[in-house]
């Protein structure tokens, strides 16, 4: 029969996935932003600053062959509404 109670069992996989490496991930993302990593044209705007974040992790993902399903860094996906805030990813994959 069915076993309810491996429901609740620890799944590091799952647990690292959507909390430490979200989490992680989010954090140096916005760090790098607010050490100005990614210069350019058009200002230094948080959102601007994700754009190019996102464009030179793009950029990684073409040239290592690897599958990004993401459009784009932004405040939402982050959980982050300004660069102050501790942000936390929200992809999946």
């Amino acid at each position: 029969g069915t076993k309810p109670e491996l429901k609740y069992r620890f799944d590091g996989f799952h647990s690292t996935k959507k909390g430490l490496m979200a989490r992680s991930g989010a954090c140096i993302i916005v760090d790098l932003c607010k050490l100005g990593y990614f210069p350019g044209d058009g200002g230094n705007a948080f959102p601007v600053q994700l754009s190019r974040a996102f464009a030179s992790c793009k950029l990684y993902c073409l040239t290592e062959k690897l599958n990004i399903k993401l459009r784009n860094f932004t405040k939402d996906n982050l959980s982050c509404k300004d660069s102050s805030l501790q942000p936390e990813g929200k992809w999946h994959g």
